[in-house]
């Protein structure tokens, strides 16, 4: 439960197995309801990118 004038810190991962930029939307439900029934909601972005496995190579030619 989260009381009112608490605060609650959440952390979140994310983990691709593919390169991109992501993004998911989350909605909160509260009991009661809040922001007059308004949705709440969280935008959630990541971005992945690949391991550079070339990198050493490009480097020893130069």
């Amino acid at each position: 439960s989260i009381l009112p004038n608490d605060n609650l810190k959440l952390s979140f991962v994310f983990k691709s197995n593919e390169s991109g930029i992501f993004t998911e939307r989350w909605q909160l439900l509260t009991r009661p309801v809040l922001c007059g029934g308004r949705p709440i909601i969280f935008t959630l972005r990541g971005v992945t990118t690949e391991e550079d496995i070339h990198r050493q190579t490009r480097l020893d030619i130069e």
